[in-house]
C-alpha cells in the first residue's frame, strides 16, 4: 500500500511524503519512528501511483550514503544510532526518506541488506549484491566502500560522455532548426518573389523549393511518423527480446558511439567480475547476478553463455574466449589470472584499462566531430546561398 502524507518533522516544518507501507499499523510505526506528526494521510489510487515521486537516488546522493554507511560500520558505530545522526546531518530529502526506511527496517528485526532492498530501486542491483555478500562474509564496510568508488567512477564515465557530447549535439540541433526554418519560413516566401519577376531558376534553388514544398505540405504528417515510429522501437524493445538483441547489437557497431559503449561495458564486465570475486563471492554467482546488471542485451546473452560453458566444466578464459565478444587481450589477462590465482587483480588492471579508454574515447568526441559539424554548416550555409543569390543575380542582370 502506497500512502501520501503531509506531517510536521521533529523540527516543526510542514513536509510532503510518500511511504509504501503493507498496512496502516505498519504507517503508523514508520512516521513514529521518524518523528512525525501527521496531518493528512490518504492512500493513494491505482492511476495517482504513476505521478508519485519514486525513491530514486541521484549518483551523487547514492554515493553519499554509501560512504557515510562505510564511514558509520568502519567507526564501530552501532548501525542504528549511526542511521539517525546521518538522517539528522543530511540536508537532502531522498536521501532522509532513504536513512528512514533502512533504519526504520533495521529496528523492526530486518538485516541490513533486507533493508536497503525494502528502498525499490534506490540503491540498483549491483549495489544491492555487494551488500548481501559484504553480510554474509563479514566485509560490509569494505563492500560499501566498493561499491562507492564503483558507483562513482561509473558515474564520473557517463559524465564525461555527456560532456562531450554537448558540443556537438548543440551544434546540430541548431543547425537542423535553422535548417527547417530557411525550408519552411523563408523559401516560400522567396519563391514568390521569385514568380513575380518570372526569374530564372537554377537547378540548386529550384531542388531547395521542392523540397521546402515538400516539407510545406507533408512536414507535420512526417514528423507524427518519426514520433511514432520512435516510440513504437522503444515498445518493440520492452517486449520483444530478439529485437532488443538486433538494436543493441547494431548500436556496437555505431562509428563512435558504439565503440564507446563498447569498452564502457567491457570495464563494467571487469570492474564488476572483480568486486564480486574480490569480495569472496564464486565466479558461477557473480556471473549470475551480473547477467541482468547490463543494459545492452549482448553483454548478457554473451554472461549468459559463459555461466553455461563455467558450470560444464570450462575455464573462466575459455568460455569468455567462446563468446568472441571480448577482445583478446582481455581474455589472455584472465587467463594469466587464472593460472596465476590472480585473477581479481588482473581484472582490476583490465577495468582501469577499459575506463581509461572509454574516457579517452569520450575526450575526442568533440576533436572528432568538430571537423564534420564545421563541414555540415559549410556546406548548409554553401546551398542556401547559391540558391538565393544566383536569382537574385539573374534579376539585377536582366534589369540591366
Amino acid at each position: 500500500m502506497i500512502f501520501s502524507v503531509r506531517a510536521f518533522d521533529s523540527y516543526g516544518k510542514k513536509i510532503r511524503l510518500t511511504v509504501n507501507a503493507r498496512d496502516p499499523q505498519e504507517l503508523t510505526a514508520y512516521l513514529s519512528h521518524c518523528r512525525l506528526e501527521p496531518l493528512a494521510i490518504k492512500e493513494t489510487s491505482f492511476p495517482e501511483t504513476f505521478f508519485l515521486r519514486k525513491d530514486k537516488l541521484s549518483p551523487s546522493e547514492l554515493v553519499e550514503i554509501l560512504e557515510s554507511l562505510y564511514l558509520v560500520i568502519k567507526s564501530g558505530i552501532p548501525l542504528s544510532s549511526g542511521l539517525q545522526e546521518l538522517t539528522e546531518d543530511t540536508d537532502s530529502p531522498a536521501v532522509r526518506n532513504i536513512l528512514n526506511r533502512i533504519s526504520f527496517r533495521i529496528s523492526s528485526g530486518d538485516s541490513f541488506s533486507s533493508a536497503c532492498e525494502s528502498c525499490g530501486g534506490a540503491f540498483g542491483e549491483t549495489v544491492l549484491s555487494l551488500i548481501r555478500i559484504g553480510e554474509e562474509t563479514g566485509r560490509l564496510d569494505s563492500t560499501l566502500k566498493d561499491a562507492s568508488n564503483h558507483v562513482q567512477r561509473m558515474t564520473d564515465l557517463k559524465s564525461g560522455i555527456r560532456q562531450a557530447l554537448v558540443y556537438p549535439a548543440f551544434a546540430f540541433f541548431s543547425l537542423l532548426a535553422a535548417l527547417i526554418f530557411w525550408l519552411v519560413y523563408v523559401m516560400p516566401q522567396m519563391a514568390d518573389t521569385f514568380r513575380v519577376f518570372e526569374a530564372e531558376l537554377p537547378p540548386v534553388t529550384i531542388a531547395v523549393l521542392r523540397i521546402s514544398g515538400f516539407l510545406g505540405v507533408y512536414g507535420i504528417p512526417l514528423l507524427t511518423v518519426l514520433a511514432a515510429a520512435a516510440v513504437l522501437v522503444v515498445y518493440i524493445r520492452k517486449i520483444d527480446s530478439s529485437f532488443r538483441l538486433k538494436t543493441d547489437s547494431a548500436m556496437l557497431k555505431l562509428p563512435v558511439a558504439g565503440n564507446i559503449v563498447f569498452m564502457f561495458n567491457l570495464a563494467f564486465f571487469a570492474e564488476y567480475i572483480r568486486l564480486m570475486t574480490g569480495a569472496g563471492l564464486p565466479l558461477y554467482r557473480a556471473l549470475s547476478v551480473m547477467e541482468n546488471s547490463f543494459g545492452n542485451t549482448v553483454f548478457s546473452k554473451a554472461v549468459k553463455g559463459i555461466m553455461e560453458s563455467v558450470s560444464c566444466g570450462a575455464s573462466f578464459s575459455a568460455s569468455m574466449a567462446k563468446e568472441k565478444l571480448f577482445p583478446p587481450l582481455l581474455v589472455r589477462m584472465v587467463n594469466i589470472g587464472e593460472q596465476t590465482g590472480h585473477l581479481t587483480e588482473q581484472l582490476e588492471t583490465a577495468a582501469e584499462h577499459y575506463l581509461e579508454r572509454a574516457e579517452r574515447t569520450a575526450k575526442n568526441i568533440s576533436k572528432v566531430l568538430e571537423p564534420a559539424v564545421i563541414g555540415f554548416v559549410g556546406l548548409f550555409m554553401l546551398i542556401i546561398f547559391i540558391a538565393l543569390l544566383s536569382p537574385v543575380f539573374s534579376l539585377i542582370s536582366g534589369i540591366k
